[in-house]
């Protein structure tokens, strides 16, 4: 899914791009011209082609809050797993907090015996890592932060990042 946010995100920015006005040239221009000496080896010519190995490869980057409703979740979710390892929420990483739907109130972590609004519900998915194991909780934007064992995967992302 991130890996089609990032694709779309880089198909808006070339058309966007191509909007722009381009100075007419009179003739064509060398390549030779265009390139300095020192970056030439990194051309893809026949007798200089480009290997895949010599391309930067695309790294999908973890969501951080940058916002203060994010935030809060995520430090209740920092508290409730430094509680349970009796730890500092210092030594607690932040993997990721992604704007996410869940398919109902439970957040994705529905209870035998309880009943949950059928609505779906903005909220986030929260990674933190412990000592090299990462842990899931699930939180809704108004504020309840839950865990569960068998966690249900969220239904899309919401509608500002997709």
């Amino acid at each position: 899914m991130r890996i089609q946010r990032v694709l779309l995100s880089i198909l808006i920015f070339c058309a966007m791009a191509g909007c722009g006005s381009i100075p007419p040239t009179e003739g064509p221009v060398p390549l030779h011209s265009q390139i300095p000496p020192s970056e030439a080896s990194s051309v893809n010519t026949p007798e200089n082609p480009v290997k895949l190995s010599d391309t930067p490869e695309i790294t999908e980057m973890p969501i951080l809050p940058t916002d203060p409703v994010a935030q809060n979740p995520v430090d209740q979710a920092k508290k409730d797993l430094a509680q349970k390892l009796n730890i500092e929420e210092t030594q607690i990483n932040l993997v990721e907090a992604t704007p996410v739907v869940w398919p109902d109130s439970s957040l994705g972590c529905p209870q035998k015996g309880m009943a949950y609004a059928e609505v779906l519900t903005p909220g986030y998915l929260i990674l933190l890592e412990y000592g090299g194991t990462t842990y899931e909780y699930h939180a809704s934007q108004g504020g309840t932060v839950v865990t569960c064992k068998n966690p249900s995967p969220p239904v899309l992302a919401t509608p500002g990042n997709t």
